[in-house]
């Protein structure tokens, strides 16, 4: 299944709660968040570059979608829709 796929198939409940002043972190089997209500778009970029040698990204329904090899975790990042919008 295709990070893409995984996004999408995610439950309602799920996706009403990505909100913009939170960072998700998809796991396998489970989903973190944390807050960055006041955090730059530097300070978001420095925390996903942090997590990955080779960082991916791709936008799903509006939301910065970050991800690295299948089996690390994914960021959705519902504050911004493009990594070119961090510079």
């Amino acid at each position: 299944m295709t990070i893409t796929e995984r996004i999408q198939q995610l439950s309602p409940q799920i996706k009403r709660a990505l909100q913009p002043e939170f960072i998700f972190i998809l796991k396998q089997d489970t989903i973190q968040h944390f807050p960055i209500r006041q955090w730059s778009n530097k300070q978001i970029k420095q925390e996903i570059l942090s997590r990955y040698q080779q960082v991916q990204t791709t936008t799903v329904d509006h939301h910065l979608i970050c991800y690295g090899t299948n089996d690390e975790p994914v960021l959705i990042i519902p504050k911004v829709a493009t990594f070119a919008e961090l510079t």
